[in-house]
């Protein structure tokens, strides 16, 4: 009796051991094939703030680590036809603005060019007394690429734009 317990005790150790790690292989294997999908397919999650996604798109175009100021990141992409555009919107301090300026190179837009530009389901952020916000913007090619950045010093929130025409 003591033998048959002993062989259980054995064999069913082993088999959680066993499930354990294809358990384990298995979670690998999805985020191993989830970060390549994301290379080649990007999301962009407009609906919910602040998901992985969204965090790894701030990255690639704002190109600025995150820093625990930046929150409530939505971004939001249309790569359908010939032009396309992308927009991140989210809350941050002056100090990563002025990140985002150096690393974009944008220069000061008084015309306001990118005021008016929203598109999809994502809410303009830029709240609050239009004098308080700061436009830039970098342009290329004549105008057949262009980016965008928004700035409302006083709500902290920010919005970026990215188009082709």
């Amino acid at each position: 009796m003591k033998q048959t317990l002993l062989l259980l005790l054995i064999v069913s150790s082993s088999c959680n051991w066993a499930k354990q790690k294809t358990v384990n292989q298995l979670r690998k294997s999805k985020d191993y094939i989830d970060a390549k999908i994301d290379k080649v397919f990007p999301s962009y999650d407009a609906d919910q703030p602040d998901t992985e996604h969204n965090k790894r798109r701030f990255l690639e175009h704002l190109q600025t680590n995150l820093t625990d100021d930046v929150n409530d990141i939505c971004c939001e992409a249309d790569f359908l036809g010939i032009d396309y555009h992308v927009q991140i919107t989210f809350t941050c301090d002056p100090s990563t603005v002025e990140r985002i300026i150096k690393a974009k190179y944008f220069i000061e837009d008084t015309t306001r060019a990118g005021e008016d530009m929203s598109f999809g389901q994502l809410p303009v952020t830029t709240h609050g007394p239009a004098e308080k916000s700061r436009h830039y913007q970098w342009v290329k090619n004549s105008l057949q690429y262009q980016e965008h950045f928004i700035y409302n010093s006083d709500s902290r929130q920010a919005k970026y734009l990215e188009l082709s025409l």
